[in-house]
């Protein structure tokens, strides 16, 4: 015999990090869950989460939907179909390892977890145990009970459906296949039998019945008595707020061997548990859960579930109380079923990108045709309608998202979409639906995760959570090394990671096809692939990398997650209560991203890139510096404390410098036979992939980089700071044509600098942003000073002006002599170097190939005469230079 198990109820939701919820109500506040529940859940490895409640509860949820940020997002919330009320209040919760169940009376509101008197009975075990295998096997029979819900709605067109058994599916590799009806516990509910058909015993000296609701009747006390027979019937029933009860006390005198009681609890409230204590000489058992005392719970049409345990005598009398009950003078409540005109209309909605699609349940189908359809769809305080003038016949509609609902509205907040329209017959009908983005509910725990990263720092609201940045940047480096870097140590050539083979090479080589940005759509695919994590990251990197590069962000009300203001005025009080706490916080947030930033920024120091690779480069390191500008921007304001980051300058350096710099290897790097570096230093990433497999960057990721050069011309105006000349020469060589239009794009100039730019930026302002970026437009490369310089020493050689050789103070005289002879033997006087070339390759050079520190000018863009000889070595950068011009 075991009794009841006591935990705090928020102590369930953090037992384990889950891969599955789901949860049922009948009534629910989504704000509620999303600010108490959800928040406690450990959603590291959580895969698939649901909440069904009855589609009176999810009504009156809508209300709250302008509070709500998950919903659709990252758990799915529908109505079910159920024919009498959906009345469960049940909570399974799995992983690979666990398995844990909460089944009680209370609604998932702050009335039903926290201020009302409920109770609940929770199990916690390992799958393999016996008891847990099946207690599994009643968690199926529930979750296959939900389902028939659905009975005649094709389920291979139901999301919900779809949803429920892809859950079921899992839990049921683990239950137990054995049946054991002397287990000292179960989880039942009366989607097959009724709930009395299975309670055990079959007679009982004393029967315990505490129940809020009793149908206005005596019946469902009845129907307890003549299924066991007790000598003795002991009825608690629960006051409401205006001190009633739910029968007529003179219907209950009627009864012979009934006794009136209260309870005797220690916390004050309305009395909304739902317990009954069967006993005799032999067992006692008790129930608890969802079903009051009627007609509709006990054997009528409700949907409802508990869990029966098997206890002792003194475990029953601890929970009812001997207390003689005084219900004199208690009016009963009062029912009334207003009539309305307004019939109801069930639907889902869902939405995979610029459409939303709405399916219409069993109830809502036997109104169709439908017409006079008008939709309204609401996010925040923003509202689209659509009119449909025509029928509507199947029970299928799809619409496009209204153009005033914008794109960002869509990221930070729950989209709701209510339907009015007519019946067949006439009769007015209404219904409402979240729509749920099925991208992000389908893709695995680690993108979603990097999903709410990436929308907390979009909305500014809050810094994001450690879990949801980390796994926002590791999606965006580790991918990126999924099977890209091939090194080679002591000449051993190693393959850092190959989980990407596990789809099969066909398979694997139509997803390397499948660049990051700008999305393409590849028709026919394999389910396979769609569902493999492979694919599942390229969608929610595209869609993270859209979301960053509209510039559309919230940065008026930014707040942190433990709830400070912006109120300067009590500043110092706060630091002095807390500040190593605090500040430990955001140091360590910003940590997580900028050693992301550098483990991405190392990797791609050392690596050969391959074809397929080099797709996804740009894309990748532009998400990845917006990310640490965001992180940035979203801490310096939310912390009100020093945060030690690197500046803007500092960082837009850094995004440049891992695209444009030249690369040299870690120590004890050895490199592959055949690969096409010939030695150190590697050439930039960007120009060797733009070289070597003409990869140009996507708009959007020129745009970002134009801008990272912009704010460095800022600087270099303010303090006088060189500017990555070397670079920019690169970068303009790859944009090519397009440079010019880049500039004309001065909204999204303005968007940029005051979304990733302007908070905490070193004093740069608007007005020097944009001063910069003509700057930079109208820059003449031509004119920098290596260039002008070689171009003055081409005149001289060329009008044969030794003369002006004395004008010349950066290079030594000796060589400019040893030009002037080479030059009067008709030899070639300018030689392409390659950059960072520290030695000479002219033919007949007594110092070829040999190291000269002198020759280290090549690398910053000046030119070199050899001593020896007397070529001129420039740099392929200022070689292109002296013949492009700007072009």
């Amino acid at each position: 015999m075991s009794e009841i198990n006591r935990i705090p109820l928020s102590d369930f939701f953090e037992l384990f990090s889950p891969t599955h919820i789901l949860g049922t109500s009948y009534t629910l506040s989504l704000a509620f869950f999303e600010s108490t529940v959800f928040s406690r859940i450990n959603k590291e490895k959580l895969e698939k989460c649901m909440i069904l409640a009855d589609s009176l509860g999810v009504a009156r949820a809508f209300q709250e939907a302008p509070a709500l940020r998950s919903a659709g997002k990252d758990y799915v919330v529908t109505a079910v179909p159920c024919k009498g009320s959906f009345h469960p209040k049940v909570w399974i919760m799995f992983n690979e390892v666990e398995f844990a169940l909460l089944v009680g009376s209370g609604n998932l509101t702050q009335s039903g977890f926290i201020e009302n008197v409920e109770i609940f009975d929770s199990f916690h075990g390992k799958f393999g145990d016996s008891l847990t295998g099946e207690l599994v096997a009643d968690s199926v029979d529930f979750l296959e009970g939900l389902v028939k819900q659905w009975s005649n709605i094709k389920q291979s067109s139901s999301f919900q459906v779809q949803y429920i058994n892809s859950i079921l599916g899992e839990l049921n590799v683990h239950k137990s296949n054995e049946k054991n009806p002397s287990r000292e516990l179960h989880f039942i509910n009366n989607s097959r039998k009724t709930i009395l058909e299975q309670l055990p015993i079959e007679k009982a000296s004393d029967l315990y019945i505490g129940a809020p609701y009793f149908g206005g009747e005596v019946a469902g006390i009845r129907l307890f008595i003549t299924k066991f027979e007790p000598k003795k019937v002991y009825l608690y029933p629960g006051l409401d707020q205006d001190n009633k009860i739910d029968f007529d006390i003179s219907d209950v005198k009627k009864i012979e061997n009934v006794e009136l009681r209260e309870w005797d609890l220690d916390k004050k409230g309305f009395h909304h548990l739902k317990l009954y204590g069967i006993l005799n000489k032999k067992e006692s058992w008790i129930f608890s859960g969802s079903a009051n005392c009627t007609l509709a719970a006990l054997s009528g049409s409700n949907f409802e579930a508990g869990l029966l345990r098997q206890t002792n005598s003194k475990t029953i009398l601890d929970y009812f109380s001997n207390k003689s009950g005084k219900y004199e003078g208690c009016r009963q409540i009062s029912r009334s079923n207003p009539e309305t005109n307004v019939g109801s209309l069930n639907f889902f909605a869902s939405t995979s990108g610029e459409f939303i699609e709405i399916n219409f349940d069993e109830a809502a189908q036997k109104n169709f045709p439908i017409d006079k359809i008008s939709i309204l769809i609401k996010i925040g305080l923003q509202r689209g309608a659509v009119k449909i003038t025509e029928k509507i016949e199947n029970y299928k509609l799809k619409i496009k998202w209204p153009e005033n609902i914008t794109e960002a509205s869509r990221r930070f907040q729950a989209a709701t979409i209510s339907i009015d329209c007519q019946s067949i017959e006439g009769k007015a009908l209404k219904g409402i639906s979240f729509v749920n983005d099925i991208v992000s509910l389908s893709t695995g725990p680690s993108q979603r995760n990097a999903l709410r990263g990436a929308m907390a720092l979009l909305s500014g609201e809050a810094t994001p959570d450690y879990l949801d940045l980390t796994a926002l940047t590791s999606l965006v480096v580790d991918y990126f090394f999924e099977d890209l870097n091939q090194s080679s140590i002591n000449g051993e050539v190693v393959i850092k990671n190959t989980n990407a083979k596990a789809l099969g090479d066909e398979k694997n080589t139509i997803i390397d096809k499948i660049a990051i940005w700008p999305p393409i759509q590849i028709d026919n695919l394999d389910q396979g692939i769609k569902n493999s994590k492979r694919f599942n990251d390229i969608q929610t990197l595209q869609s993270i990398f859209a979301h960053f590069s509209k510039f559309e962000f919230n940065n008026t009300t930014i707040n942190n997650a433990d709830g400070d203001t912006e109120d300067e005025t009590n500043a110092a009080s706060v630091v002095a209560k807390e500040p190593p706490k605090k500040i430990g916080k955001y140091n360590k947030i910003w940590k997580i991203t900028i050693d992301q930033l550098y483990y991405l920024w190392g990797h791609l120091s050392d690596c050969i890139v391959s074809e397929k690779d080099s797709l996804n480069i740009w894309p990748r390191c532009t998400i990845m510096a917006l990310i640490c500008l965001r992180v940035r921007s979203v801490v310096g304001v939310s912390s009100k404390y020093t945060v030690e980051t690197e500046s803007v300058a500092e960082l837009c350096e850094s995004f440049i410098e891992m695209l444009f710099a030249d690369r040299s290897a870690w120590e004890g790097y050895v490199l592959p036979k055949g690969n096409r570096y010939k030695g150190e230093p590697f050439p930039a990433i960007a120009e060797d992939i733009y070289s070597e497999y003409k990869v140009l960057p996507p708009e959007e990721t020129m745009l970002t980089y134009l801008y990272f050069f912009i704010y460095l011309m800022s600087q270099n105006k303010k303090t006088k700071k060189r500017f990555p000349i070397k670079s920019w020469i690169a970068y303009k060589q790859i944009s090519g044509n397009k440079m010019q239009s880049l500039f004309t794009n001065t909204d999204r100039l303005k968007s940029f600098f005051r979304n990733y730019l302007s908070a905490n930026n070193d004093g740069i302002l608007m007005t020097d942003f944009e001063s910069a970026a003509e700057q930079l437009r109208n820059f003449n490369v031509s004119e920098i000073k290596g260039a002008a310089l070689t171009k003055k020493i081409l005149e001289i050689v060329q009008n044969k002006e030794w003369n002006l050789f004395q004008s010349i103070s950066e290079i030594s005289q000796p060589s400019l002599n040893k030009l002037r002879h080479r030059a009067e033997r008709s030899m070639p006087v300018i030689i392409k170097a390659r950059d960072g070339q520290n030695y000479c390759i002219s033919e007949g050079c007594s110092n070829r190939y040999t190291i000269n520190p002198e020759f280290r000018l090549i690398t910053e863009l000046m030119p070199v005469i050899c001593s020896s000889c007397g070529s001129i070595l420039v740099s392929t950068k200022l070689y292109s230079i002296l013949e492009i011009g700007e072009s």
